[in-house]
């Protein structure tokens, strides 16, 4: 039996020294240039789509719901950590930049398109993606700035703060899920 475990601990040895030595030269290659600018149009566009996006932000439309619902409510998963839902996230934020996608592009006119020029479908999505991706990132930063505000000004800890909004928060939850549910089928 003794010959037989030295075998195998041997057997192990040789297969986990060549794994390790596999993960010591493993790199990942660093593009260079790591960063490249994006075209005048696309800068221009870009910065053009988010100040309209802080003229239109405020309206009632159920897009407009269903995009900024799970940038609030991931804002509260944040700030109030200590929460009794099972959440799944990727599922409400891909509803979110899915709406977004659709908002920017209902915003833009014939002299917005034109700032694509010849690039292909595969780049116009990923560029509006991005986009979707910019705008997500400024209402959730404003959702935990406005959440940490709110709980200032009730003079609460955070606690007693996230005890006050969590029957709230459950039922935007359940709602965003259903939504999300509909809208994407899963």
């Amino acid at each position: 039996m003794h010959p037989l475990r030295l075998a195998l601990c041997m057997l192990i040895l040789l297969i986990s020294s060549h794994v390790l030595h596999a993960q010591e030269d493993s790199s990942f290659p660093i593009p260079d240039p790591l960063f490249e600018a994006e075209s005048p149009g696309l800068a221009a566009l870009r910065a053009w789509s988010m100040d309209k996006w802080m003229a239109v932000r405020k309206t009632n439309h159920p897009l407009y719901h269903n995009a900024l619902g799970p940038a609030r409510f991931r804002s509260y998963v944040y700030f109030c950590r200590r929460h009794e839902l099972n959440v799944n996230m990727p599922i409400l934020n891909e509803m979110a930049l899915k709406n977004l996608s659709e908002i920017i592009v209902a915003h833009f006119e014939e002299t917005e398109w034109s700032k694509f020029g010849a690039m292909d479908k595969a780049d116009v999505r990923r560029f509006i993606g991005d986009l979707g991706q910019d705008i997500y990132a400024f209402e959730y930063a404003t959702a935990i700035a406005e959440r940490r505000e709110a709980k200032d000004r009730l003079e609460m800890t955070t606690q007693a703060y996230c005890a006050s909004i969590a029957k709230e928060n459950q039922d935007n939850y359940i709602a965003l899920r259903a939504t999300a549910k509909r809208q994407l089928g899963r």
